[in-house]
């Protein structure tokens, strides 16, 4: 703004910059599979909601995909949510896959050595 401006600078919402991605689970079933599409930030605070749709979807009897395609954020307690539920299914015989793009997401999941343990569709 040039210094002799009357005007004074617009307002700005340094909140909406920071505040963390809203977090859901869309499930539906597509050609006999159950699909949870997740968003936003798994970890500590959105885990339980996770783990819950996650157990649905066990339930169902179906094969089921979790599409991380816009997960945003995973920490150890959101690893912890994948992790338990590739044992469930290891156990129970049903197909778990993940579907996965590129960022953080996946770095971590790099990192951790997960890539090369759970079932990736890419």
């Amino acid at each position: 703004m040039p210094p002799d401006s009357d005007q004074a600078p617009a307002p700005r919402d340094l909140r909406a910059a920071s505040a963390p991605a809203v977090f859901s689970v869309h499930p539906e079933r597509v050609d006999g599979v159950y699909r949870l599409s997740v968003s936003g930030e798994l970890d500590l605070a959105t885990r339980d909601t996770l783990t819950d749709e996650l157990k649905r979807a066990e339930a169902s009897g179906s094969a089921f995909l979790l599409d991380l395609t816009d997960l945003t954020f995973i920490d150890s307690t959101g690893i912890a949510v994948l992790v338990d539920a590739h044992r469930r299914s290891a156990t129970d015989g049903r197909r778990f896959r993940i579907l996965l793009v590129a960022g953080q997401v996946r770095d971590v999941l790099e990192m951790t050595g997960l890539m090369e343990v759970l079932d990736f569709k890419e």
